[in-house]
């Protein structure tokens, strides 16, 4: 997900690659919760990018790198495991905020296993 800084004029890139398929899915999760709606992302259709302030841009660069560490936590889980193991210990966890939830999730799992 390419994104325009609108204090600094950079071009900057979110990415959250999906193990499997090896595909960037960060707008799908950027958008499942509200950020390309609730002017936190605004899209410049026609042009593939998307403009955030550097702020947003930070905050988000946090978040999706913390998830990504944690997919691949997970991955190697699921090696060590099995993904049934590792799906039910997942699916145990009782969520918090999203910018907690990879350190929160993370911390479970360590008890889990």
């Amino acid at each position: 997900m390419q994104v325009f800084i609108s204090e600094t004029n950079e071009m900057k890139f979110l990415e959250l690659i999906d193990h499997k398929t090896g595909e960037n899915w960060v707008t799908g999760f950027i958008g499942n919760q509200g950020a390309l709606i609730d002017g936190q992302f605004s899209e410049r259709d026609g042009y593939g990018y998307y403009v955030a302030d550097a702020e947003t841009f930070e905050w988000w660069d946090n978040v999706v790198s913390d998830f990504q560490s944690l997919d691949d936590y997970i991955d190697d889980l699921k090696i060590e495991h099995g993904s049934n193991a590792v799906s039910d210990a997942i699916n145990a966890f009782d969520c918090c905020d999203i910018e907690d939830m990879p350190r929160g999730l993370r911390k479970h799992l360590d008890d889990w296993f």
